[in-house]
C-alpha cells in the first residue's frame, strides 16, 4: 500500500499531459519526503524512482534516467516491477544506440512476458524487438495482434510508420504507399507521402 496515492496520480497525470517537469517535481518532492522521515516502503520508493526515469526518458535525457531505472530496481518487491524496470532499461540503452544491450532486455522481458501469458506486454516487446532487428515479418505480425486486439491508434500508427520505413530502406515503394494508407494519424500520412515523393526524386 502507498503512503502517497494521490500523489502517484498526479505523476502519472502530469505525464500523460506530456508536463514531465511536473511530473519529476512530484517525483523528487515525495523521494525527498521519503528520505528525511526515514519512511520505509519500498513500493513507493520504487514508484517515483521509476518515473523519475520514465520522465527523464521522455525528455531525452537518458543518462540521467538511467541512474534513477537503477535506483527503482533495489526497490522492486514483485516480478511485475522488477521487468517493468528492466524494460525502461532496455528503451534508455535503445535510444542511446546500445542496440546490443537493449536487446538484452527486451528478450529479457520477452520471456517474462511469454511464461507468464502477458500478451499485450509480449506484443510490445516483440515490437521493439523487430524494429531493432529491422525484421518486417515481426512488424507485420505486431500489427495484426494490435488490430486484433484494438490497441490505442497511436501505437498502430507507430508500427506503421516503423514498416514504412523499412520498406523504404529496401526501396520498395510499392509497400510503401500501401502502408501510407492505413495511418490513421492525417499529419503522419501528409510526412510519409512525401518522403516516398522524395524517394522517388533521389
Amino acid at each position: 500500500m502507498s503512503n502517497f496515492e494521490k500523489k502517484r496520480e498526479d505523476v502519472l497525470y502530469f505525464k500523460k499531459i506530456k508536463q514531465f517537469k511536473n511530473s519529476i517535481d512530484i517525483c523528487q518532492t515525495v523521494l525527498d519526503i521519503i528520505e528525511k522521515n526515514n519512511i520505509d516502503n519500498n513500493s513507493d520508493k520504487w514508484f517515483f524512482n521509476l518515473q523519475l526515469g520514465i520522465n527523464y526518458k521522455r525528455l531525452k535525457q537518458c543518462k540521467k534516467a538511467l541512474t534513477y531505472i537503477e535506483k527503482s530496481i533495489q526497490y522492486c518487491y514483485t516480478q511485475d516491477e522488477y521487468m517493468e524496470s528492466i524494460w525502461m532499461f532496455g528503451c534508455c540503452n535503445d535510444m542511446l544506440g546500445n542496440k546490443k544491450r537493449a536487446l538484452k532486455f527486451y528478450n529479457k522481458c520477452l520471456n517474462y512476458y511469454k511464461r507468464n501469458k502477458m500478451f499485450m506486454e509480449e506484443t510490445y516487446m516483440l515490437f521493439n524487438i523487430g524494429r531493432l532487428y529491422k525484421d518486417i515479418d515481426t512488424i507485420n505480425k505486431v500489427i495484426n495482434m494490435y488490430k486484433l486486439n484494438n490497441v490505442d491508434s497511436f501505437r498502430l500508427d507507430n508500427a506503421y510508420e516503423t514498416l514504412f520505413e523499412l520498406y523504404i530502406e529496401k526501396n520498395d515503394l510499392k509497400n510503401a504507399k500501401v502502408i501510407v494508407d492505413n495511418i490513421i494519424n492525417l499529419d503522419t500520412r501528409k510526412n510519409l507521402i512525401v518522403k516516398i515523393s522524395n524517394t522517388k526524386n533521389i
